[in-house]
C-alpha cells in the first residue's frame, strides 16, 4: 500500500511521533545496551544513519552526545521540521531510506532503526536490508527497535524473529535479540531490541 507520509505530517496525523527520543536510544547514546550479559555500545564519534527519521527526535539524542548523525526521510515537511528544531545537532536530508544516496554507501558505523521498518510495505523489506548493508562499513552495526505486535494489516506492519533472520543473516552476524527493557508503554512487551553486525 502507498502512504502519503508528507500529507500525514501536514494533517498532524502522526501517532508514531513520541515528541521525544525513544528511551532505548537515550540509553544507547548514554552508554550502550546490556543484552545477553554483553554491552553493545557505539564508538566515540561514530557516524550514524537514521532512515525514516521523521521529526528528528531520535537523531537529536545522538547528536547531543557528539555523534555524527545523518537522518533521512522522504517527507519534506518532516525534514524541514527536524532541521529547524535539531539542525544544530544533526544533518537532515530529503531522501528515501530504501534507496540511500551513493555518497552514503559504506560511510556509516551504525544504523539506528525505530518505526521505519514497520512503516514500509513488507514487500520492500528486502530493499531495506540491502539499504542498511549498503550504508554500513564492514563491522558496522544495526541497532534496531522492532515492534512484534502480531496484528494484521498496517502500517504499522508486524514482523517475526524468523523473518528478521531470513532478511539479514546473509549479510550480517546476529548479535542480540531481546525484549526492550525500556519500551513505549503501549507497546510493552511487543518491542524487541536487535543488534546486528555487517559481515
Amino acid at each position: 500500500m502507498t502512504v502519503n507520509w508528507n500529507e500525514r505530517y501536514r494533517q498532524r496525523d502522526t501517532p508514531w511521533n513520541l515528541e521525544k527520543p525513544a528511551l532505548a536510544f537515550e540509553k544507547l547514546a548514554q552508554g550502550g545496551w546490556s543484552l545477553n550479559d554483553h554491552v553493545y555500545a557505539l564508538p566515540a564519534g561514530a557516524k550514524l544513519w537514521l532512515p525514516g527519521c521523521g521529526l528528528g527526535h531520535d537523531a537529536a539524542v545522538f547528536g547531543d552526545r557528539g555523534y555524527d548523525v545523518i537522518g533521512v526521510d522522504l517527507a519534506p515537511l518532516a525534514i524541514a521540521s527536524a532541521d529547524e528544531r535539531y539542525g544544530h545537532l544533526a544533518q537532515f536530508q530529503l531522501q528515501d531510506g530504501l534507496h540511500p544516496a551513493k555518497s552514503h554507501h559504506g560511510q556509516f558505523d551504525a544504523v539506528m532503526e525505530h518505526t521505519f521498518f514497520c512503516a514500509i510495505d513488507p514487500a520492500c523489506r528486502k530493499a531495506y536490508a540491502r539499504a542498511v548493508a549498503a550504508v554500513l562499513k564492514p563491522g558496522g552495526k544495526l541497532f534496531g527497535i522492532f515492534w512484534l505486535h502480531q496484528q494484521a494489516g498496517g502500517p504499522p506492519f508486524d514482523v517475526t524473529r524468523h523473518e528478521l533472520k531470513d532478511l539479514f543473516l546473509d549479510a550480517f552476524d546476529w548479535l542480540a535479540f531481546e525484549p526492550n527493557p525500556w519500551p513505549m508503554p503501549a507497546r510493552k512487551p511487543q518491542e524487541w531490541l536487535l543488534v546486528l553486525s555487517k559481515k
